[in-house]
């Protein structure tokens, strides 16, 4: 654990049911004139968004939507919710929906202010030189942490890479966690989502960046996690388990602040190569991370384990790290995410296209407990299969 860090976080989180009530009045501050960009359809149907717009209009922000966001937004989706900023006049973006809504309306938010676009960022030829628009996140779902972090992962169609953009200005000014907004969410999207949100809690756990902070964020959220996604998964509308899910994604991303590992280092190629939703492809390769990384991360990985399992509260931190994995695998299978890659269509033959993904999308990543050799990368590739 390191001692020396440099943090980024959300300006102003706010967590309750109902809260979407008081977007107008939170965000009067930023602006008077926001773009609110959604994805597919699910906000207009669930009336979710003219909730939103109500309570613009009742404090006299205009509101311009942008829809249409698809799941693993592209870049050229990024660089549209960009133009539409410009062209509306908009002074701050709303982002409100699942990750991938939230992801490209904060990288929109940024581009609005910058030459060129997204890919040119993502891909190392421009650098962000300024603060973006005033971005705010409400997210419909309980995974991503995008809420309250720094990074807007986005598909690159010409390179075939999920890759993010990343700067300290694109953490949120505001995020609203209204834990009544994802009680729609069915089951296997609340189960991949939840997962996502502990890969995020484990990985920045066992970090070699971690910190205190981040650590302690990162374990409060895997405890949340463990008593509550199963919770969620079966009763969409168990509102206090709904809350904890909202509360430990909002940690997760807060954790992220210390980075990720080899299971992320994988599913960002396996998602932009065959399309397997990102949560899903983390739920596929996640235990056999836990097994390769837990002799050299033991005392974590018994904490990890003891979060997941109360069965291993009273174990010492050898047996119970050994435990870490079966502990994941048993959360998996309560809630019907038993993946395998093998069932996405992956085949043995595929790792070189998968290393050669994560090569060029998150070669960069150093902070796994274990070094990333292929080797390591190849023999987790192998065991999820």
């Amino acid at each position: 654990m390191t001692f020396t860090f440099d943090i980024t976080l959300t300006r102003r989180t706010t967590c309750a049911p109902g809260a979407l009530s008081d977007l107008g009045r939170l965000i009067l501050p930023l602006g008077r004139r926001a773009l609110v960009a959604i994805g597919g359809g699910s906000v207009r149907r669930s009336g979710v968004l003219d909730r939103a717009l109500e309570s613009l209009s009742s404090v006299g922000v205009r509101a311009t939507v942008f829809g249409g966001i698809e799941p693993d937004p592209s870049t050229e989706t990024a660089d549209a919710a960009a133009a539409a900023c410009r062209e509306s006049g908009a002074d701050m973006v709303i982002g409100l929906g699942g990750g991938s809504v939230l992801d490209c309306a904060k990288a929109a938010a940024v581009l609005a202010t910058h030459e060129g676009g997204a890919a040119d960022y993502q891909m190392g030829r421009r650098q962000l030189e300024r603060p973006g628009l005033p971005y705010v996140a409400i997210p419909t779902t309980s995974g991503t942490g995008s809420e309250s972090n720094r990074v807007a992962v986005l598909t690159n169609r010409t390179e075939g890479i999920k890759k993010s953009v990343m700067d300290s200005s694109m953490v949120p000014m505001l995020a609203i966690l209204d834990p009544e907004l994802t009680v729609l969410l069915p089951p296997f999207e609340t189960a991949y989502t939840g997962i996502d949100a502990l890969s995020h809690a484990a990985e920045s756990f066992v970090s070699l960046n971690a910190n205190p902070v981040t650590s302690g964020w990162a374990i409060t959220a895997l405890e949340l996690i463990g008593a509550n996604l199963q919770r969620a998964v079966a009763d969409g509308t168990d509102l206090e388990a709904r809350a904890a899910m909202q509360i430990a994604s909002a940690l997760g991303g807060a954790a992220l602040n210390a980075g990720v590992g080899c299971a992320h280092m994988l599913a960002h190629p396996l998602g932009a190569t065959f399309g397997i939703p990102h949560g899903v492809a983390i739920a596929a390769v996640l235990p056999a991370v836990f097994e390769a990384n837990r002799i050299d991360a033991e005392s974590q990985y018994a904490r990890i384990a003891r979060a997941l399992d109360p069965e291993c509260s009273g174990l010492p931190d050898a047996e119970a790290a050994t435990r870490a994995g079966s502990a994941l695998r048993g959360l998996l299978e309560r809630i019907g995410l038993c993946e395998r890659l093998g069932g996405r269509g992956v085949t043995a033959a595929d790792f070189g296209r998968v290393y050669e993904g994560v090569l060029r999308s998150m070669g960069h990543i150093k902070t796994n407990p274990r070094p990333a050799t292929r080797e390591l990368l190849e023999s987790i590739f192998a065991a999820s299969l």
